[in-house]
């Protein structure tokens, strides 16, 4: 009756990396081994507007992008309390500087990595270690944002820690070119590129219990990745690298968010401390049509101060339209919500007792 979730047999892993177990070093080191012709025949980028073939990105212009961008992804390793027995275990990901003031150098990375971190180590493309800390995380979008005090950093090491520059990823296409930034495995790897293309731009994941959207690469993103970047061939910030997807029979699919899509996100986390979203204020959970039962998310507690406890809901309802989107289970639910902003009125139908009522709810603030 009630919805199972089934695992199959690829694994979506997130690329920030456990790397200490009680002293030991805990990442598993794998090497993809490369094969076939020269790269570059296939890097060649179109201009759909005119009938001539732009020239390919040269070796040195992948340098100097390396160059460029690497002074702006750093590496983060996070300390998580373990227990009074045993050492810290330490998770190692990358990070992207965006935003500096009077205060603070401040970097976008996945929430992922830093979650649940009592401290951080943060170290710059030339080697310098910084204290960090955790400005804020949002777990539903898998962002965080951590920062360096300036009154820790020399003058002279400030020019070395410079923002990022961020696409507005308007020309973004299929088979652009892709260059991951990063420190996959650990610091030893730190800041190490490779190279592939966007291989799609339009895919929907869940990481977390929020659907994303997210670019697809083929440009090689290992543990110790996440929070990285992902660059055009401009130099320009596209995404975050977040995931990718393990599995023996799987090579180069890799997952960043849009860096579009994680900016406003990271703002707000510096603004507000969270990310403000509406609610419905329920818990419920998705059943089929077994036994007659009708298909939809039946309401299982109504949370305090919430949408629905202003509302007609009540626990036992079964949501089967939200705004006029039919809904047979949480994610649909959940999906119809996410487009939905705080104060919005909408029609709610659902079935009760084997009677269909429709109902008014306006939408209040949830926090993250």
């Amino acid at each position: 009756m009630f919805k199972k979730i089934f695992i199959g047999a690829a694994i979506l892993l997130f690329c920030g990396i456990p790397a200490i177990f009680n002293g030991k070093d805990n990442a598993n080191l794998y090497i993809d081994k490369l094969y076939g012709e020269d790269t570059q025949a296939f890097l060649g980028h179109t201009n759909v507007s005119t009938n001539k073939i732009l020239p390919i990105a040269t070796n040195e212009h992948i340098v100097d992008i390396a160059q460029e961008v690497g002074k702006s992804v750093v590496s983060i390793t996070s300390s998580i309390p373990n227990s009074k027995f045993l050492k810290p275990i330490s998770n190692l990901g990358s990070g992207v500087i965006f935003h500096t003031d009077e205060d603070n150098i401040y970097i976008i990375t996945n929430s992922h990595v830093v979650n649940n971190a009592t401290n951080l180590t943060i170290s710059s493309s030339t080697n310098q270690r910084y204290r960090g800390s955790i400005i804020a995380t949002d777990e539903l979008t898998d962002i965080a944002v951590v920062a360096i005090a300036l009154n820790e950093i020399p003058v002279e090491s400030q020019l070395q820690l410079p923002i990022a520059t961020f696409s507005d990823m308007k020309n973004l296409r299929v088979g652009d070119i892709a260059i991951a930034i990063g420190s996959p495995l650990g610091e030893e790897y730190y800041n190490s590129v490779t190279l592939g293309v966007i291989s799609a731009v339009d895919r929907h994941m869940n990481f977390t219990n929020m659907p994303l959207d997210v670019l697809q690469t083929d440009a090689a993103i290992n543990p110790g990745n996440s929070g990285g970047a992902l660059v055009d061939e401009h130099g320009e910030i596209i995404g975050i690298n977040t995931a990718k997807l393990s599995n023996k029979d799987v090579e180069g699919i890799g997952f960043a968010l849009p860096i579009n899509n994680v900016l406003p996100i990271a703002y707000e986390l510096i603004e507000k401390g969270c990310v403000t979203r509406a609610g419905l204020g329920i818990m419920g959970s998705s059943i089929n049509s077994i036994q007659g039962t009708p298909v939809g998310v039946i309401i299982e507690n109504i949370l305090p101060n919430g949408s629905a406890q202003t509302s007609d809901l009540k626990i036992g309802d079964v949501i089967v339209s939200f705004d006029g989107i039919d809904v047979t289970n949480v994610s649909e639910l959940q999906n119809a919500l996410y487009s939905c902003d705080v104060g919005d009125k909408l029609k709610i139908k659902v079935i009760r007792e084997d009677k269909i009522k429709n109902l008014d709810i306006v939408l209040k603030s949830i926090t993250n």
